[in-house]
């Protein structure tokens, strides 16, 4: 049975957002199946601000509508294979 206790938030209509302030790294986005796409969506509601990577250009054409969709404050190249990427 799911029931709202007096002391919860939800009872007042006062959800709080626990990441409200905190900023998340977002890698492995591929669609909007898979998993890092769901962490993103999850962290968004919750109140946290997100940055999404993306390996090349070839990928960034489909992550970047996801991106926006998001409200990702930034959008990144990221592979690792390459030198240098990571700084």
């Amino acid at each position: 049975m799911n029931t709202i206790n007096e002391q919860s938030p939800l009872a007042y209509g006062n959800v709080q957002l626990p990441l409200a302030g905190k900023k998340g790294l977002i890698t492995g986005v591929a669609n909007d199946k898979s998993i890092a796409y769901a962490v993103a969506k999850a962290i968004r509601a919750l109140g946290g601000e997100i940055a999404l990577t993306y390996q090349n250009d070839k990928t960034a054409k489909y992550t970047q509508p996801l991106a926006e969709a998001l409200g990702a404050k930034l959008f990144l190249k990221l592979d690792v294979t390459e030198e240098g990427s990571l700084e």
